[in-house]
């Protein structure tokens, strides 16, 4: 398997054991509003944010990935190269 696919997949796991080891609840204290939540939803939700806005983000700067064609990570931009 291709480290490209690997170390994503492997943090993804992690990712889901560290979320399935914290479905306590806790207590959320936001300006005058108080909850109780479990700690499942907020890392799971807080983190698709952050995936979103990162990828909005790379969105609104332009960047993308290509090849070693393109002028991407891997690729040359240089002329003559």
């Amino acid at each position: 398997m291709a480290r490209k696919v690997a170390i994503p997949l492997a943090v993804f796991g992690l990712f889901v054991i560290v979320i399935l080891q914290n479905g306590d609840p806790v207590e959320v204290n936001f300006l005058f509003w108080d909850a109780k939540v479990p700690l499942v939803g907020l890392l799971t939700g807080w983190s698709f944010l952050g995936f979103l806005c990162g990828f909005a983000a790379a969105k609104m700067l332009g960047r993308t990935e290509t090849g070693p064609s393109g002028t991407g990570p891997g690729g040359s931009s240089a002329p003559g190269s």
